[in-house]
């Protein structure tokens, strides 16, 4: 694959994965921040949201890990975690598998998931693109097992997800005891559907849900997020 780059400020320019750096990553790297203590992203393809986050998160004593079955997801991991200046413990391996990730070892997991279960959509033809657009190597329900397993009593699960699966996706949280505890939509406009949830979970949290102010694309607050780093300073 063709190795191009994307600038998110402060002169660092990071290697794009089979998917580039888009909407989903960055807002949840700032609905996810600040970010503190052991810190663990499922599925972190090139890294994006876990060095998004850190870098939102300045002063704060983060330890940074993340797994992901692709090798040149990790490769790719590596090299944009250099290139911003931090270290993570990366791990080359099927996050489902219980022997790789400490079990109530993090205090916050991040995932930016696949949306689409399989059968449901057509494959993209790029077998990479595949693996982190639909669930072929790990389901949601996958996903929320292994985040409730390897998060501490009272650590938060952040991750972004399609608004209309809303339903499957709290669903499956619950069903871990991964209380839902905040959610925001973004939407297009003010008199369109939202199309993406952001949803922050706490394991063994009490039910209640508190829901955000929808976030617009176009606002000044979107435009915020979607600076240069330098710029949000």
């Amino acid at each position: 694959m063709e190795q191009e780059l994307c600038c998110i400020g402060r002169g660092i320019e990071l290697l794009q994965d089979c998917l580039p750096l888009g909407t989903d990553s960055i807002l949840l790297s700032h609905f996810a921040s600040p970010i503190s203590g052991k810190v663990c992203d499922l599925g972190c393809g090139a890294g994006y949201v876990m060095i998004l986050a850190a870098l939102r998160s300045p002063g704060k004593d983060v330890f940074l890990h993340g797994i992901d079955i692709r090798h040149s997801a990790i490769s790719r991991a590596a090299e944009n975690l250099r290139r911003a200046g931090l270290f993570a413990n990366l791990i080359e391996g099927d996050l489902r598998d219980p022997s790789l990730l400490p079990a109530s070892g993090f205090d916050i997991v991040l995932s930016n998931p696949p949306y689409t279960p399989v059968g449901a959509g057509i494959d993209p033809a790029d077998k990479e693109a595949a693996i982190a657009r639909m669930e072929y190597c790990c389901t949601l329900s996958q996903l929320t097992q292994t985040a409730a397993r390897i998060l501490r009593p009272g650590g938060w699960f952040y991750l972004v997800y399609p608004a209309a699966r809303l339903t499957d996706l709290l669903c499956a949280l619950r069903s871990q005891k991964l209380e839902p505890k905040r959610l925001r939509f973004l939407a297009r406009s003010p008199d369109t559907a939202p199309i993406l949830a952001l949803v922050a979970a706490r394991r063994d949290g009490r039910p209640w849900l508190d829901i955000l102010p929808n976030l617009y694309i176009g606002s000044a607050e979107h435009q915020q997020i979607f600076a240069p780093l330098e710029e949000q300073e």
